[in-house]
């Protein structure tokens, strides 16, 4: 609060910047609050509904390499998860969705890509592994799809 008085003491004018004095027009913003204070409350009031919804929202790990996320309605969809922990001494353990564990080392550990095909290099410039990842690589077993097709990339260009 702001009071301005003249030299014989007299009051000329007060100016109260509360934000409960102040008026807030409300026509662009869709809250109904004609004050500046009474807009604050409107919008912490919304913001407390919404964080109360989403408290309602629940993730509970499985524990067979799975979570399932449980909704503010009650529905529920489980999500397959992997897991990767840094030993602190340049391997990681790997854990897969089925709950098993894998380590990796990577000491000395070079991993490239080109073109889908991943190349595992030792420190000394060995090639320990290569995996091709594109489909002209995968096997298709086509006993259940009768076709004639060996190779995953087969059958999808035949369509």
């Amino acid at each position: 609060m702001y009071t301005f008085t003249a030299a014989d003491g007299s009051v000329i004018d007060t100016i109260d910047t509360n934000a409960s004095a102040l008026a807030y027009d409300n026509t662009a913003s869709g809250l109904t609050a004609g004050t500046v204070q009474a807009a604050l409350d409107e919008v912490v009031t919304a913001l407390d509904d919404v964080n109360d919804a989403a408290a309602t929202v629940n993730l509970i790990d499985n524990n067979d390499g799975s979570v399932t996320l449980v909704k503010a309605d009650g529905t529920q969809v489980a999500v397959a998860k992997a897991d990767i922990t840094a030993n602190g001494d340049g391997t990681y353990t790997f854990t897969n969705n089925d709950g098993s564990d894998v380590t990796i080392d990577t000491n000395g550990l070079t991993i490239t890509e080109l073109n889908g095909v991943y190349t595992f290099t030792a420190a000394d410039g060995s090639v320990i592994d290569t995996i091709d990842t594109n489909a002209s690589a995968l096997a298709y077993d086509n006993t259940a799809s009768g076709l004639t097709a060996g190779q995953y990339r087969q059958p999808l260009t035949r369509w």
